[in-house]
């Protein structure tokens, strides 16, 4: 029996991790939760699963996760060291705790088996903007990435100051950072790679951190730029007529846009695997809504 491990990172809403939850809990999958650690979720929510089993990291282990900051990637790499470490797995997927499947257990394994050996699912950004995303975001050392959305807004401002003032300095010393050997690869953070993949993320860690600290928005880029820049760079998907990451996420209605009951027909009629993202405070009818689909 072909296994898979879902790795949650989660942050607020309970409503929809509780559905997320139910609509994954099946005897061929592991569920790994990763809590932020300063949501009340991790000291809230209990999860509960009839055939999966289930893992979270002890307290001393939680990350205060900050967009654009490390702290993501940290939160990432934890989940996937804790999946590798947990078995080996046909599939890892890494989602959301506002993420839901469109589809249920049995297609998504179905899915997953037909596909090539070593196909790892992974959305990268259009050809036509990387130049712009590899200056934006790697030519230079950024200070301070886990405040650029920091609810001080003193605290905010003076760190985007800081982290501004270092690059025009960085730039008038003709200073680059040195990606020489890498290939640069940038999109949605939520995947579903390979065990073998994921494993060699988990052993080139320290590499990892090394590399991507003080790069922005590190989350979309690590796993991008590491398999590019690797013996996997052939195994990323190329599907036609569906998302390579298999996850349907509306990057044009907002950032991304959260679905709404008048999305239902567009969520349930596409050949996505997964939907991002949800919010059970605007629009619980559609997650229950979903959730009935997949469950029936």
């Amino acid at each position: 029996m072909k296994r898979h491990a879902y790795c949650i990172i989660a942050h607020n809403d309970a409503y929809c991790l509780e559905k997320l939850i139910s609509l994954i809990d099946d005897e061929r999958n592991d569920i790994i939760l990763i809590f932020d650690k300063k949501s009340d979720l991790s000291r809230s929510f209990i999860p509960k699963t009839k055939r999966s089993g289930i893992l979270h990291p002890n307290d001393s282990q939680l990350i205060d996760i900050q967009w654009g900051g490390v702290s993501q990637l940290k939160a990432e790499m934890l989940a996937l060291s804790m999946a590798v470490e947990a078995g080996k797995y046909d599939y890892i997927h890494l989602i959301s705790g506002v993420d839901l499947p469109l589809k249920s257990q049995d297609y998504i394994h179905n899915f997953f088996d037909r596909l090539e050996p070593g196909t790892n699912c992974m959305s990268f950004i259009n050809e036509q903007y990387k130049p712009d995303a590899f200056n934006a975001n790697c030519r230079y050392y950024h200070l301070f990435t886990n405040y650029a959305r920091c609810k001080n807004i003193f605290l905010r401002k003076f760190c985007s100051l800081m982290r501004k003032s270092f690059i025009k300095l960085q730039q008038a010393c003709g200073y680059e950072r040195n990606w020489s050997g890498w290939t640069f690869g940038k999109g949605t953070n939520w995947v579903s790679i390979t065990y073998d993949f994921a494993n060699y993320l988990v052993e080139n860690k320290e590499t990892v951190f090394k590399r991507f600290r003080g790069v922005h928005c590190s989350d979309e880029i690590w796993k991008h730029t590491m398999l590019l820049s690797s013996s996997y760079k052939d195994t990323a998907a190329n599907f036609d007529g569906i998302s390579n990451s298999v996850r349907r996420i509306d990057w044009n209605r907002g950032n991304p846009y959260t679905w709404r009951l008048e999305d239902y027909d567009e969520l349930t009629e596409c050949s996505e695997l997964f939907a991002r993202k949800f919010n059970s405070c605007q629009d619980k009818a559609l997650i229950d809504k979903i959730y009935d689909y997949v469950k029936h």
